[in-house]
Order: structure tokens, then C-alpha cells, then sequence
């Protein structure tokens, strides 16, 4: 007997970066809208175990859960997108899956057997894929990293045709479908041979999805039904648009989700998509103080903050991105408000101190996150209470640095390590009417996520510190500063954890909020 639990496998083809998880996403709030319990799942074919180690630059941010799981942007963009929040569970690798396997190997625990690609490592892929599903969910949608005929992605396209003998599945796959501009017709070889490749290991997709630029020409469609042998109903076009928003008004005008429904045989609840309204009154210039001179997704997290807090506002956040080692300090005066973001390494760090100098003494607003927090200590100290100091990230064997490892900045505590996922935050001063007017408080206490490896050194510059900054967030033993801000400043916040992983289109989060309200009124 099958699972009453439905899942929508999403495959793409011809090339990368086509918007599965795009897909993936609008699927799953689609079918909110109308009633159901999703789940989401990323199947990453690469050997990394996670993603903390991934290069932003090939990769995109390093999104982190709330239960500390290193994870590559597309997580981040389910949760926001869609409004639900992932675990562990819900982000898989190859890398897991061979060290799992190897480990067991090792330990005896397949009792003399081959160990094989088929059936061990399929074997644990599939397992995966439905572990730790709550009963009451109605459906899983699961994305699969990489292109149809990646030799890396082999074992997960046979784990996940095997899931059709236990569970009802269907099979979306999204391809390219270039466009000759000169001719005026659409080219559907390239997503025949895609389709193909796919048949070739034993699944037919259900639903194509054909990526490309918008023309009035629906001949397409015909000739692409005919070769993966589908009905029209099932084969849509998946346009290029300006905005994620004109994606999913896109796929519900279209009735993907009412296919899907159909395939399954569920009844639906139909509901009338309420699209958001973005209308502009006023124009903020943001100045994001980066080690590139570009916007790309490594910041993918705080560009969509950014926005979410501008919409609040029926605000036009222009953003600029802003290479700390190219800058000009007096070019932060076209700009309303500034961002430092997060990062490692020692590249740019003066250029974002100055920014940050800059920002501090003439009433800038400005908003330091992780390591941008970092580096207004150092700025404070330096020009404020004329101590030369430093972070030991960037300069080994300093006496008494202004930043350290965690364990270098509390007491009892032994092998520092990356603090990972939520920690609970006790606020007070203006931090905390931010967090409290928003709703985020619970008993208390805000709940924020990390990724840091090093922290404030307020056991020997507390004193200091509390000259210049309110102190006003910090773990709740104590132990661990979490935040500040300057109370005679429009708004000059710090925090080392990173308020961008908690952010939706219907709730931005209080500190970018307050950052853009901050920005309109000087």
C-alpha cells in the first residue's frame, strides 16, 4: 500500500541556473495557498558535506538553519519564500551520503557484503529523501542539485525513480528553450534531448517546464507534448521576469498548481492568489560595503531583507555594493543609510572600518552584522578610546585583541568552534522595543541565528565599550556580547548574529526595518 504522502521531484536540464529552486519554491507556496502541508528538500550531488566550506563566489551565501545546518542559498530561499523553516533533514549531499555509508562500512555494519553504488548508496539516498516527515504532510518537494546526465547526480535520479513503487510521484522537469530573436522562434531540440536523457534512466517526467524569454507563440508547446508524450495541459512555459512575484502570478494564471492537484487526485480548496503591492512613494540609496564592487549572492540574504523592509515602507531601496578596499569615504554622503555585512578574511577590513567611522560621526545610519559588528568595536577603540587594537582572525599572536576565538573571550570555557543555528538573546534599551513593537520576543528573549567562529573580547574592553555603546544584547548568562547600538545616533546598530536568515515579504525583520525607517526620517 502507497503513502497517502505525495512528492514532486524537480529535475532541470540543458543547463544550470534555471530556477529549479525558484520552481521548487512557487510549487510549494502554490499548494499552502490552497490548504496543504509541504515539506522541501535539497539533493545536492557534490561531495561536500555541507556547504560551510563552499566558495560564496560559485555557490551563493552559506544559509544557516535554526538548527545550525550549513546550507547553500536555495534553503534560505524556501524559507523565505514560502514561509517554512528547515532542518537538517531537509538538505542532502552526496558527501553525507558516501561518509555515512563509508562509516558503516567500516564498523562492520554490512556484515562482509560489496559495499556498491547500487544498492547501498541508492539505498541510503532514498531512505533520505523521506526521513523525519511529519504524518500530516500532505507533500514533499524535493529539488535536485546539478543537470540531467551530471555523472555525480547518477544515484540520485535512480533513488528517486525507485520512490514511484512506494509513494505517488510525480516528475517536474524545467529546461532551457532558447529563443532566436532573428527568426522569431523558440528551438525545443535542446529540451527533447533533456527529456531523453531523463527517459533514459528510467523516468518520464509528468509536468515540463520551458524556460525562456516571452513571444506570442504557443506552437511550441504542441511539438514538445508530442515528443515526451504528455498532454498540452502538462508542458508550460517558464518566462523570464523581473521579479520572483511575477514568477508565481505567472504559474497560477497558468494553473500549475490545479495540474497538480489534478495528478494526484486531491481535491482543493481554490483561492484567490493575493499578490503583493508593491508601490513606491519614496527612494532610499543603500550603500553595501563589501569586499566586491558588485551585487552577487553571496549577500543574497541581506539583499532580500533589504527589500522586505523598503515594501513596509512603500520604499525603493536602491542598492549599491561598494569595494571597502576601492573606497572613498566621502562617496557614503549619496547615501542614506549604510550596511557592513558578514565575511571572513582580512581583505578590506580598513575600508570598512573607515566606512564605519564615517557612518558613527555624521549620524549615518548604519547596521553592522557579524563581522561588521566586529569591526565597530575595533573602530570604537581606536578612534574613540585611542586603543590600538586588533582581531586575532587577522593578526595571530596579539595580546589582548579586540576580537577573539570564543573561548579566547569567556571564562571556563575550552576549544573554541564555529557557534552555529539559534541562541536565545536578552535585549534591552532601543534593541529591544525593535524586537518587542515586531513581536519577536518570546518570554523575553529573541531567538537569532549564528555563524561565527569569533566574538567581542568584553571581559578585557567592556569598560570601554560601555562608554561609547549601550550594551544592550547579550546571551542570557552573560557570557557572550550579541549586540549594541549608540542611543544619541538616528541608528548605529551591531549584531554578531545575522537578523537576513529570519526575513519574509509579510514580516521583515525589526532590524532592517528600523534601519530603512531610520534612513527616511534624516
Amino acid at each position: 500500500m502507497k503513502s497517502k504522502l505525495k512528492i514532486i521531484f524537480v529535475t532541470g536540464g540543458v543547463m544550470s541556473s534555471l530556477g529549479k529552486g525558484v520552481t521548487a519554491s512557487m510549487v510549494a507556496l502554490l499548494l499552502r495557498k490552497r490548504g496543504f502541508k509541504v515539506r522541501m528538500r535539497k539533493l545536492e550531488p557534490y561531495l561536500n558535506v555541507d556547504a560551510g566550506t563552499l566558495s560564496p563566489d560559485q555557490h551563493g551565501e552559506v544559509f544557516v538553519t535554526e538548527d545550525g545546518t550549513e546550507t547553500d542559498m536555495d534553503i534560505g530561499n524556501y524559507e523565505r519564500f514560502v514561509g517554512i523553516k528547515c532542518t537538517k533533514d531537509d538538505y542532502i549531499t552526496s558527501g553525507q551520503i558516501f561518509l555515512e555509508v563509508i562509516n558503516a562500512e567500516r564498523k562492520g555494519d554490512y556484515l562482509g557484503e560489496t559495499v556498491q553504488i547500487i544498492p547501498h548508496i541508492t539505498s541510503m539516498i532514498s531512505e533520505k529523501i523521506t526521513a523525519n516527515i511529519d504524518e500530516d504532510t500532505d507533500f514533499l518537494i524535493c529539488e535536485i542539485g546539478g543537470t540531467i546526465g551530471d555523472m555525480e547526480g547518477l544515484p540520485f535520479l535512480e533513488s528517486i525513480r525507485q520512490k514511484s513503487r512506494n509513494y505517488d510521484v510525480l516528475y517536474l522537469h524545467i529546461g532551457l528553450m532558447p529563443f532566436l530573436s532573428k527568426s522569431k522562434e523558440f528551438k525545443t531540440k535542446p529540451i527533447q534531448h533533456s527529456v531523453s536523457e531523463l527517459q533514459r534512466f528510467g523516468i518520464k517526467p509528468d509536468i515540463i517546464l520551458c524556460r525562456s524569454q516571452k513571444y506570442d507563440d504557443q506552437s511550441w508547446k504542441k511539438k514538445i507534448a508530442l515528443f515526451a508524450n504528455l498532454d498540452e495541459n502538462m508542458v508550460f512555459p517558464a518566462w523570464d521576469q523581473d521579479s520572483l512575484y511575477d514568477v508565481l502570478e505567472q504559474y497560477y494564471d497558468d494553473k500549475l498548481d490545479q495540474r497538480i492537484c489534478e495528478f494526484f487526485g486531491v481535491k482543493c480548496e481554490y483561492k484567490q492568489l493575493s499578490m503583493p503591492y508593491f508601490q513606491y512613494d519614496n527612494k532610499v540609496k543603500l550603500a553595501l560595503i563589501t569586499k566586491y564592487d558588485k551585487i552577487n549572492d553571496s549577500y543574497c540574504s541581506v539583499i532580500e531583507a533589504i527589500k522586505h523592509a523598503g515594501v513596509q515602507y512603500k520604499s525603493d531601496v536602491e542598492i549599491t555594493a561598494i569595494s571597502s578596499d576601492e573606497l572613498d569615504v566621502q562617496d557614503l554622503t549619496k547615501y542614506n543609510c549604510i550596511i557592513v555585512p558578514g565575511g571572513f578574511g582580512e581583505r578590506g577590513v580598513e575600508g570598512k572600518i573607515a566606512a564605519l567611522q564615517f557612518a558613527r560621526e555624521n549620524k549615518i545610519p548604519c547596521l553592522g552584522i557579524c563581522l561588521g559588528m566586529q569591526l565597530m568595536v575595533i573602530e570604537g577603540l581606536r578612534n574613540i578610546a585611542k586603543i590600538d587594537t586588533y582581531s586575532s582572525e587577522f593578526k595571530k599572536n596579539i595580546v589582548n585583541p579586540a576580537i577573539g576565538l570564543i573561548d579566547e573571550c569567556m571564562e571556563n570555557v575550552k576549544g573554541g568552534t564555529m557557534r552555529l543555528g539559534a541562541y536565545p538573546c536578552k535585549l534591552s534599551g532601543r534593541i529591544h522595543d525593535m524586537y518587542e513593537s515586531s513581536g519577536r520576543l518570546i518570554n523575553g528573549l529573541a531567538s537569532e541565528r549564528h555563524r561565527h567562529r569569533y566574538e567581542v573580547n568584553h571581559l578585557h574592553y567592556k569598560v570601554h565599550l560601555e562608554k561609547f555603546f549601550n550594551l544592550s544584547a547579550w546571551s542570557p548568562d552573560y557570557t557572550l556580547l550579541e549586540g549594541f547600538e549608540i542611543t544619541d545616533h538616528p541608528f548605529y546598530v551591531g549584531v554578531q548574529f545575522h537578523p537576513e536568515f529570519q526575513t519574509h515579504i509579510d514580516g521583515a525583520h525589526p532590524l532592517f526595518d528600523n534601519l530603512i525607517k531610520a534612513a527616511l526620517s534624516i
